[in-house]
């Protein structure tokens, strides 16, 4: 099998801004879309 990816949405992006994720993340790689990045930057 490959490498784990996953894509964070909009809200779980803002909670790991925050600092308000009570678990650490597994080890993988994450993306974030291009209209979860606009809606970071609006």
């Amino acid at each position: 099998m490959g490498e784990v990816r996953r894509v964070l949405d909009t809200n779980v992006v803002l909670y790991l801004l925050r600092g308000m994720v009570a678990e650490d993340l597994e080890s993988c790689a994450y993306y974030v879309s291009v209209i979860t990045e606009m809606e970071l930057l609006s």
